[in-house]
């Protein structure tokens, strides 16, 4: 809302953009990794590798929904 108004400096919009674009990324990303996962019959049929960077991605993704959060809030987005 406060970039729409524009009392939003450049740099924090800049950045609000590249948290979401990076977000919307790693979304895609685990929505391939769970994809090809469903696709195993069982549990011993997943890929360690994709475990292990469906984790990495959802610990990115908390980071950046946290980092979101202190862009979003006015109080906290200039200290």
């Amino acid at each position: 809302m406060d970039i729409k108004r524009r009392v939003v400096p450049s740099e924090v919009e800049a950045r609000a953009t590249m948290v979401l674009r990076e977000g919307n990324e790693i979304r895609e990303r685990l929505d391939e990794l769970q994809a090809d996962m469903s696709l195993s019959d069982s549990d011993s049929e997943l890929n360690e590798e994709d475990v292990a960077q469906a984790l990495q991605l959802n610990m990115r993704l908390e980071e950046l929904s946290r980092e979101m959060e202190l862009l979003e809030n006015p109080l906290l987005r200039n200290v």
